[in-house]
């Protein structure tokens, strides 16, 4: 089936605040696959790995409430060449 093969083109995005304990553990044991993003208008000051794991290992279930945790993208490794005139 079609919808198959697009979600797994899709990235894991969670709500944090209560009931959060499976997916912040599973971020604080591998940060390193993971962005801690504020909700908040502009984007920006979004924490990756040891940020990541010291700020979800000091923040209360209250404090997550005001992010979302993302797991990231990461593209296929494709090689290339690059061919130029002269």
């Amino acid at each position: 089936p079609h919808h198959e093969s697009l979600s797994a083109t899709f990235t894991g995005l969670y709500s944090l605040g209560e009931n959060d304990e499976s997916i912040v553990q599973k971020a604080l044991a591998h940060p390193e696959d993971y962005v801690l993003k504020p909700q908040r208008e502009g984007g920006g000051n979004n924490l990756y790995n040891d940020e990541l794991k010291d700020a979800l290992s000091k923040m209360s279930a209250r404090e997550r409430g005001g992010y979302i945790l993302m797991q990231k993208i990461i593209s296929p490794h494709v090689d290339g060449i690059l061919v130029r005139n002269g």
